[in-house]
């Protein structure tokens, strides 16, 4: 088995699925962004959230005003690394 995503660095791949409004779903990717870990977004997937999970009362009303029109889901695969720890860290020399 091939992996898809190699890197030299070891790391951790998730693949992470957010329904809700589009403007909170910006914020969720931009609290990503400012991590302070090292993260790298291999893949992004937006659409409109299907119909099929809405709950009954979320399904009327006007579009944009928080209802299920205004809705997205959004799929991130991506990976964190770190760094290695130094195997033969060089002598201090006195």
């Amino acid at each position: 088995m091939v992996t898809k995503w190699q890197s030299f660095y070891p790391g951790i791949a998730v693949m992470v699925t957010v329904e809700g409004e589009y403007q909170n779903v910006r914020h969720f990717i931009r609290d990503v962004e400012r991590s302070k870990q090292f993260v790298v977004i291999n893949e992004v997937e937006l659409q409109r959230a299907s119909q099929n999970n809405a709950p009954a009362s979320a399904e009327a009303g006007p579009a944009g005003s928080g209802t299920r029109a205004s809705l997205v889901t959004l799929q991130l695969n991506m990976a964190t690394y770190f760094q290695r720890a130094a195997d033969n860290a060089p002598a201090s020399q006195e």
